[in-house]
């Protein structure tokens, strides 16, 4: 094996150092011609008055931002990007100068997209996070019953992250503490020692006990014929009718965000003859399952969001933005309406999309 000449390995180097700093100043020169050239357009626009909310004009300054920042901070990477090129491509007679220049402007174009996109994206949550914490005070303050103010520490559970992200857990959960205590008259005061997630599990607790007592368990009826089903009382309405069913004859895939389990257990009882395959994530429902639920969107016919108190503001958003990247059709409905309004969305909203398949 041939060993390299330790001076030619050192006159190497400073020549490779030379050839570096060659296409640096290249590069460099062309980005000042760039700069000045568009400043002087910037001058003429401003001689004209052109506002400075014109897209001309915005244009013109994230081109100048661009290539002064390639000037201040990339000229090294460029002059690699470019000795590259040349070596690769020797007989091209290429302005590889110009291309990699405008390559690399094109991708901080980009960058900037995405960074305005997830800052506007955290903003919208931050103020959505807010509203949510400005409706559960405003909802603790209305409360008077004792029962309907303990449930509220449910809803409180599944908005803990949001409640964190903005520091406000511990002024929520006092909050809630002290309106328990103002409702509840005859007992004696409850008192909770420990950090406010410890105190809101154990509100929470005694909420999901107390709504369990409210609303028991679902009881398996045999009729007379001997045969046996499980039935909810709660949507008897959707089988003693003697009407034909209202709902037998749609189809589609429905994906729900929103709600609470005992108003879907109505709808999909109510819906059991029909063809419709739905997919809910309710107000109950963890994050995980909330992930899942959004990859069904796009394979969705009707996407619905049922609004109002307990439906995570961070749930709404994600499903939003995805139907709307999707174009599926978004309906919203509030969650104060009820089981029916619920089920004439959906049958509305299916209907609708079969004539339009009809007519093509």
């Amino acid at each position: 094996m041939q060993s390299i000449d330790p001076f030619e390995q050192f006159v190497q180097s400073y020549e490779s150092e030379i050839v570096k700093r060659e296409a640096c100043l290249e590069i460099q020169q062309k980005l000042e011609h760039f700069c000045k050239k568009l400043a002087d357009l910037q001058k003429e626009l401003q001689r004209v008055n052109t506002p400075a909310e014109d897209d001309r004009y915005q244009q013109l300054e994230a081109r100048v931002r661009h290539y002064r920042y390639q000037l201040n901070y990339e000229l090294p990477k460029l002059a690699e990007n470019l000795l590259e090129n040349r070596q690769a491509h020797p007989q091209e007679t290429i302005d590889w100068i110009g291309q990699i220049i405008e390559e690399r402007r094109q991708q901080q174009a980009r960058e900037e997209a995405d960074t305005q996109l997830r800052r506007r994206d955290r903003e919208e949550l931050q103020r959505c996070r807010r509203e949510k914490k400005r409706q559960l005070l405003a909802t603790i303050a209305e409360q008077d019953d004792y029962y309907e103010a303990s449930d509220l520490a449910i809803e409180i559970h599944y908005a803990k992250e949001d409640l964190k992200s903005l520091e406000a857990l511990e002024e929520v959960v006092n909050a809630l503490l002290n309106k328990i205590n103002d409702c509840n008259r005859e007992g004696k005061p409850i008192v909770i020692a420990g950090t406010p997630e410890w105190k809101l599990s154990r509100m929470y607790e005694k909420a999901t006990k107390l709504r369990q007592q409210k609303h028991p368990p679902l009881l398996t009826l045999v009729p007379s014929g001997g045969s046996t089903r499980s039935r909810s009382t709660a949507s008897d309405d959707c089988d003693e009718s003697d009407e034909p069913d209202p709902y037998a004859d749609l189809s589609g895939k429905v994906v729900i965000f929103g709600g609470q389990n005992n108003v879907k257990v109505q709808v999909e009882e109510c819906l059991r003859q029909s063809k419709v395959n739905l997919v809910w994530c309710t107000a109950e429902d963890g994050d995980q399952w909330a992930k899942q639920t959004e990859s069904h969107i796009a394979q969705a016919d009707l996407v619905m969001i049922i609004t109002g108190r307990g439906t995570p503001h961070k749930q709404t958003i994600n499903a939003k933005r995805a139907a709307k990247n999707l174009r599926k059709p978004l309906t919203q409905c509030d969650r104060a309406s009820g089981k029916d309004s619920l089920l004439e969305h959906i049958k509305t909203g299916l209907l609708g999309l079969q004539l339009q398949r009809k007519l093509g």
